[in-house]
């Protein structure tokens, strides 16, 4: 039989082990910085209204021309405060039950991430609705040639259409990003058209006398596959310049305040644990998810 005592100066330093070291692994697994820029700071919030101001090189004819940071854009980007706790029953401390705590202390680190993942992706789901640094929406038509968003359905076509499409777009002034697609991200639904898109070496032509011809898309993409484009999202698409500093989707993370895990075991310091004779795991993280750098993406909502 265990202690309590036993449980707080043994136990307890092991589930917090447990739990960084698992959100560690879950971490490097991740989808979402493939696809996402990770920005660190130690404010509530982080201020980019700056974001598509960038000077461009000239040659260096008279005095400097000065480019401005500021604009008279606001867009600031606030964090929010997650939790996620479990209760077990201070029994199965007592008897001993480790074997049943720690998987489910690994289980609240993989949840940590996976709800950051999810967040990521369902930004760009939503990318029609939620504005971003030049106050449109992340998904939208800005006019002339710098629309990156389209109803077509995947295909050889309207991928070819997206990724011509990406390479023309330009700043505020007139001239191109320099936008080099090289991500496709779709859902499960997608997933083997995607694969075809993107591996197949030719392009099969049923029927007739029709002759097979060399797919020209194969290779042109990573393909990354996401179970959050489900339901609602399952007909979704995106093309993702993802070498950019700034990229269609933003993660802050607060450098000052990590991602915590707390036990509370103390039947006489908690008044929980003293009336339901349980023990309490929670884990708490401030972040935040943002709409970045539209010009980095291309997307297909049906």
């Amino acid at each position: 039989m265990m202690s309590m005592t036993q449980f707080e100066s043994v136990v307890v330093p092991g589930i917090r082990g447990e739990f960084y070291a698992a959100y560690a692994r879950r971490a490097q697994e991740a989808v979402y910085p493939r696809i996402a820029t990770v920005v660190q700071g130690d404010s509530q919030y982080l201020d980019f209204s700056w974001l598509g101001n960038v000077p461009r090189m000239r040659e260096w004819v008279g005095p400097r021309q000065l480019r401005s940071l500021s604009t008279s854009g606001n867009y600031r980007v606030y964090d929010k405060v997650f939790e996620a706790s479990l209760s077990i029953p201070r029994r199965a401390i007592e008897d001993e039950q480790l074997s049943m705590i720690m998987p489910r202390v690994r289980d609240l680190a993989n949840e940590a991430v996976r709800h950051r993942e999810e967040w990521v992706v369902t930004t760009l789901a939503q990318g029609t609705s939620l504005p971003t640094f030049d106050g449109q929406p992340l998904l939208a038509d800005r006019g002339g040639v710098n629309n990156n968003l389209t109803n077509s359905p995947l295909s050889t076509a309207s991928l070819q259409a997206a990724i011509a499409a990406m390479m023309q777009f330009v700043d505020d002034q007139g001239v191109p990003f320099g936008v080099v697609p090289d991500t496709l991200l779709v859902g499960p639904k997608l997933m083997w058209l995607a694969r075809e898109l993107l591996e197949s070496p030719v392009v099969v032509l049923s029927g007739g006398s029709a002759t097979s011809y060399r797919n020209v898309l194969q290779g042109s993409l990573n393909l990354v596959v996401s179970p959050y484009l489900t339901g609602a999202y399952d007909d979704y698409w995106f093309v993702l310049d993802t070498s950019r500093e700034m990229r269609a989707v933003g993660v802050y993370e607060r450098t000052d305040v990590p991602i915590e895990v707390t036990v509370l075991s103390d039947p006489q310091a908690n008044s929980h644990v003293f009336l339901h004779d349980e023990i309490l795991v929670g884990v708490r993280k401030r972040e935040a998810v943002f709409p970045g750098a539209w010009f980095t993406v291309y997307g297909g909502i049906l």
